[in-house]
């Protein structure tokens, strides 16, 4: 039992030990910079200090006699040094900002100071780690026959708690309780920890089972063998920390780059090393030629890194046939996928590892009395190879050989370590014999590191960029940098790439957001001075920025290989900035550099990519936007660029963040095409966007030359991309948590895999729900009240147009391409002297001259057909799709999406059987397909069948519950059943999925109007005129809401509004006369009763109030005649006649 209590404390030590490293990798990358150097550094020290304590407390503990109170001691004092760290830095990072003045320009100087500083605060805690192996090890293991054993279950349970402190923190401690926390929480653990053992060390101190009398204490000189076995087992943890680098360097573009692909990377590398040393302990002591295992185990190291490096090669296919994503898939399920895919790759080479420590350890401990010293000696070196393996791999080995080199040199030196070993026999040095030969397989193993191409991995390079073959790549420090060319005929752009994460580009789209980063910072701040952006990209945006008078523009890039291969490959849409002499740049960390420059800037650009992202994630938080906050100068700008397709609630974080920072904030987005990047601005003060001061601008040639490419050519197109102003952004973010350093909560989204039209639908949909009056954000407007006049109508001609553009783009995100160009039309045809709609147009020409060749060129595959099919369905073309879908089936292909999509293509023609017949076919191959659930209850709809469509929507729902038209399908339903609460019930959930939809507002007042809730009906049929749902019946029902809360001018406003709309409505004119009659206003009254009577003379009800207003004004004799006429064209009305009659009475 207490055996058992003491394993499970030195599980919770290697937990927390784990849990410190990531988070200390997470405080001193912000000190160091989120550079591949900035983190090899944190770890290096961390190893270094693990691997002294485990050298110096290794002696130590062959001198003490109660191991367990000693242990107790180290871990109370790896709790103190652990707080200290966390004060501590709060210390360092002013220091180094007052040293960065004067260090300025000597960086390497710089570097190092911080190195020292941060390596001795790190120090203590990591000393003290280092030794509680060796201290542990001499308080359970007594007898040297079960040596082996014990210490191969003290470093599997302790490798055990590290895999579950990787697990926890990379999933759960950081995401919910933040980094400072974490370490409190480990702090406490580690407190814990000390109290147990110091209160179980009088058992241990007498124990006899746990301190051996028998041996005769002497520390005799360490011989040449253990020596030699310490120094094998140093290069082969030099190997395995270079294994963990290079495979993670690959992995990256499989996972993509997040913090729980690291979690689960790093999760599965200790898991095989923990299980390995687990099955180690069963046998160790029982291995007659320890040594010859041990060489053993490392050529079994050797052929399972090279297996596990030829499965790397052929990943793609392997990832194709394991994991197809779609918008069903989990944030759990895609996490299992990763941590298999990593087990496949991982697991054996490191299940050897694990095995290699513990045989060693037997081999190098000759008696239990130097148990301590010799192993924390051997801890020692294999720390230190690991560190030294890490370094170099990552900063030497990878840029000079490449990925795959690099792992044939790994499997080299663990082939080399282990035929030495086998060459060595037990206890015997190698001979000059096993020295030559092994001397000449290392020769070998230089040639293949020589003539191994670096083009081994590039199809896993070219994984997430399938359309767009790989033209060239660099493996750098900084990641792995790749550049791509579509090869399609009419789609040529070129993408920028790291670790798989696309940065910039060639497309219309990015070409729009890269132009507009340059411009509309210098546009909406005036004349700028001094500029600083962060991150290069294609360098298209410091282009567009040097078009303006800027006198020192300074570029910030982590990665020397983008500038290198953009300068390449980038130059028709950079022009060769990089030789621009008002173009400065700096490779460094931009957070780390604005963090600590003492220069203040007029405009920072921001820009990072995607918000989840770890590459880019640390530029969007509080800290990073309060830190370029304090480097603008009055009046200063800083704008960032992020993507519309985040999930919502990730992209009202980022609005918040920004905007808790910069109370003045707004968001613009070019409606010139199928477009999810936006431009984030904001500043101290109020943003006004100053007439005359664009209008010179857009004069210059150069810069009129760059935005005309980008389809904006005029003052008003510039406006028409304006979607937020500071109340839309806060009315947007309300409600969310902001994204901190030590809440990094966007790094540790869960949100499950996204549908990024769907996202990017969603977003744009609030957007344009809170899209601002530009008219309040506008100065330097004409003086001359004409001119101001012309120029403000001219504007308001342009804002609607543009909101159909947006709208547009909206049903393209719904892929309704059909509605989605004939709105296009409409918006367009508001304003036809702008082209801002042409590269819509000129986009489905060239989507569909694509998809057609990826057909043709492809006959066999599957994907292209369906693509095509799924465009020509977009496009209502039912009978091209219905032949390409009928060719895939009739080449006896049998998949559920073919026969869905059959199903869509039948349903559209109103072949409602056929469609229900290959519905099933697709359900029975796929129950869980939500689509198709969906689909079918719409079919069940039209059949009037409506109970088997409202359980056809509901299942819908339950398999995926973004699926908000199965909301408006039941609520459409129930509303025609006149269950009205139930209806209302309905459109509201769908509206939480997605806000933008006018008509389902509508319903939902109409509901809301039926139910006798008139506030809530008038808001919501306001919401819906607002979102561009303006009709006569809006309109119409809007008045009736007022007309019921009895405010009777707003009444009467929303009538005449109505009647706008549709003057050929008896019933509109009908209730305006009502209203007016309402107020008085007789003889307005009348002339709008006779309108109403002249559309329709069928209506006793149009002549009854027609002649009471002649009677309110006493025109008797005229309400006769009315009311006379009214009987003659409805003979039947009783109440015309009971009028004629009372009048009669009037003497």
């Amino acid at each position: 039992m207490l055996r058992t209590i003491i394993f499970f404390l030195f599980f919770i030590s290697g937990f927390t030990g784990l849990l410190y490293e990531i988070v200390w990798v997470r405080i001193f990358g912000l000190i160091f910079g989120n550079t591949t150097l900035a983190i090899s550094t944190v770890l290096s020290a961390f190893m270094v200090g693990l691997a002294l304590g485990s050298l110096m407390l290794g002696r130590v503990a062959d001198r003490i006699k109660n191991h367990l109170r000693f242990y107790a001691v180290l871990e109370i004092g790896i709790a103190i040094s652990a707080i200290l760290v966390l004060f501590l830095r709060m210390v360092i990072d002013p220091f180094f900002s007052f040293l960065y003045s004067f260090l300025n320009n000597l960086p390497f100087l710089f570097y190092i100071i911080k190195f020292l500083i941060s390596f001795l605060v790190m120090l203590p805690a990591t000393f003290l780690m280092g030794g509680t192996l060796p201290v542990i090890s001499r308080a359970i293991i007594s007898e040297k026959d079960r040596l082996g054993y014990g210490i191969s279950l003290l470093y599997g349970v302790n490798t055990l708690g590290a895999v579950l402190g990787v697990l926890l923190t990379g999933f759960f401690f950081i995401r919910a309780f933040g980094v400072n926390n974490s370490v409190f929480l480990a702090v406490g653990l580690d407190g814990i920890i000390a109290v147990a053992a110091f209160l179980l060390s009088p058992r241990t101190a007498v124990h006899p089972s746990f301190f051996s009398r028998k041996e005769k204490f002497s520390l005799p000189s360490r011989d040449k063998f253990t020596r030699y076995i310490a120094l094998l087992m140093g290069v082969s943890g030099f190997a395995a920390l270079a294994y963990e680098i290079l495979w993670s360097r690959v992995l990256v573009f499989v996972f993509t780059n997040s913090v729980y692909a690291f979690a689960i990377m790093l999760t599965t590398f200790l898991l095989g090393i923990a299980l390995g040393s687990m099955v180690a302990s069963r046998m160790v002591d029982s291995i007659r030629r320890p040594v010859f295992f041990l060489g053993m185990v490392e050529i079994g190291i050797a052929l399972t890194a090279l297996v596990a490096g030829a499965l790397l090669m052929n990943f793609t296919s392997l990832h194709t046939l394991l994991f197809a994503p779609d918008p069903q898939t989990t944030w759990f399920r895609w996490n299992l996928i990763r941590f298999f895919e990593a087990f496949l790759v991982m697991f054996l080479p490191t299940f050897f590892m694990g095995i290699s420590f513990p045989v060693a350890g037997k081999i190098v401990v000759p008696r239990v009395s130097q148990l301590g010293e010799e192993l924390g000696y051997l801890y020692a070196f294999n720390t230190f190879g690991g560190m030294l393996g890490s370094f170099l791999t990552g900063f030497v080995f990878i840029v000079l050989f490449g990925t795959a080199a690099t792992i044939i040199l790994m499997v080299g030196l663990n082939l080399l370590i282990g035929l030495l070993l086998v060459f060595s026999g037990n206890n015997r040095l190698p001979t000059v014999r096993s020295l030559a030969f092994t001397g000449a397989g290392a020769a070998v193993i230089v040639l293949l590191v020589v003539v191994v191409p670096k083009t081994v991995f590039s199809r896993v390079y070219n994984l997430v960029e399938t359309h767009y073959p790989l033209i060239d790549f660099r493996e750098g420090v900084e990641g792995t940098v790749t550049v791509h060319q579509g090869n399609l005929p009419l789609s040529r752009n070129k993408r920028i790439d790291v670790d798989g994460l696309n940065v910039a580009g060639t497309s219309f789209m990015l070409r729009t957001l890269q132009v507009l980063q340059g411009h509309l910072p210098n546009l909406v701040h005036g004349p700028a001075q001094d500029v600083l952006q962060i991150g290069f990209g294609t360098g298209q945006t410091s282009h567009s920025a040097l078009l303006y008078p800027i006198r020192n523009f300074t570029l910030v890039e982590i990665s020397r290989d983008v500038m290198e291969l953009s300068a390449k490959h980038f130059r028709e849409i950079n022009r060769g900035v990089l030789e621009n002499p008002r173009f400065h740049y700096r490779i460094s960390d931009g957070k780390n550099f604005v963090k600590y420059t003492p220069e203040k800037y007029d405009i920072i650009m921001n820009d990072a990519n995607y918000a989840v992202a770890t590459a880019s994630a640390s530029l969007f938080t509080r800290d990073h936007f309060e830190n370029c906050c304090k480097k603008l100068k009055p009046g200063g700008i800083l704008s960032t660029w992020m993507t519309t397709d985040l999930d919502p609630e990730d992209f009202r974080i980022v609005l918040k963040t920004f905007q808790s920072v910069f109370p003045y904030a707004m968001l613009w987005m070019a409606p010139n095409c199928i477009n999810k990047q936006v431009v984030l601005m904001g500043s101290l003060q109020p943003l006004k966007i100053d007439v005359r001061w664009v209008e010179k601008n857009l004069q210059n040639p150069e810069i009129q030359k760059d935005l005309v490419a980008m389809n904006i050519q005029s003052l008003q197109d510039v406006i028409s991309c304006i979607v937020l102003d500071s109340r839309g952004i806060r009315a947007i973010s309300e409600g969310t948590p902001l994204n901190t350093d030590n809440r990094p909560v966007l790094e540790y989204s869960t949100k499950a895999i996204r549908a990024r039209d769907l996202c990017a639908y969603q977003n744009l949909a609030k957007i344009l729900h809170h899209r601002p009056d530009v008219e309040g954000m506008l100065s330097g407007l004409p003086e001359q009240p004409v001119q101001k006049q012309n120029f403000l109508k001219k504007m308001r001609q342009y804002l609607p147009a543009s909101r159909q553009l947006f709208i547009g783009m909206l049903q393209f995100y719904q892929g309704n391409s059909q509605r989605a160009m004939e709105t296009l039309l409409n918006g367009s045809r508001l304003i036809p002297q702008s082209r801002l709609a042409a590269q819509f147009f000129r986009d489905m020409d060239i989507e569909l001259a694509d998809i057609s060749y990826q057909a043709q060129q492809n006959p066999g595959a599957i994907a292209p057909k369906l693509k095509l099919a799924r465009y020509y369905l977009s496009r209502k073309q039912n009978q091209k799709a219905e032949e390409v879908l009928q060719n895939l089936l009739d080449r006896g292909v049998q998949s559920p999406l073919v026969f869905y999509e059959m199903a869509r293509c039948q349903q559209q023609q109103s072949c409602l059987e056929s469609a229900k017949m290959y519905l099933k076919k697709a359900l029975g191959m796929n129950p869980r397909f939500s689509a198709a659930r969906y689909l079918r209850g719409v079919i069940l709809r039209k059949e009037k069948k409506y109970e088997p469509a409202i359980e056809a929507f509901r299942e819908t729902l339950q398999l995926d519950s973004r699926i908000y038209e199965a909301h408006n399908a039941i609520g459409g339903i129930e509303m025609a059943r006149g269950n009205l609460r139930a209806a209302r019930s309905e459109f509201v959930k769908s509206l939480r999925v997605v806000e933008f939809q006018p008509e389902i507002v509508a319903n939902l007042a109409e509901c809301d109007f039926l139910l006798k809730n008139y506030q809530p009906a008038q808001r919501e049929y306001q919401t819906a005129i607002d979102m561009g749902y303006a009709n006569a019946d809006v309109f119409f029902k809007l008045a009736n809401t007022f007309y019921m809360q009895r405010q009777f001018s707003r009444a009467e406003k929303n009538f005449r509004r109505a009647v706008e709309f549709d003057s050929t409505n008896a019933e509109y004119f009908y209730n305006l006369g009502n209203v007016l009659a309402v107020q008085q206003k007789f003889s307005e009254a009348i002339h709008v009763y006779r309108r109403a009577i002249r559309l329709d003379e069928r209506q006793p009800d149009y002549y009854n109030n027609l002649g009471l207003c002649y009677r309110e004004m006493g025109n008797v004799r005229q309400a006769q005649l009315v009311f006379q006429e009214g009987l003659r064209k409805n003979p039947t009305s009783e109440q015309l006649r009971k009028r004629i009659a009372e009048l009669n009475t009037i003497p």
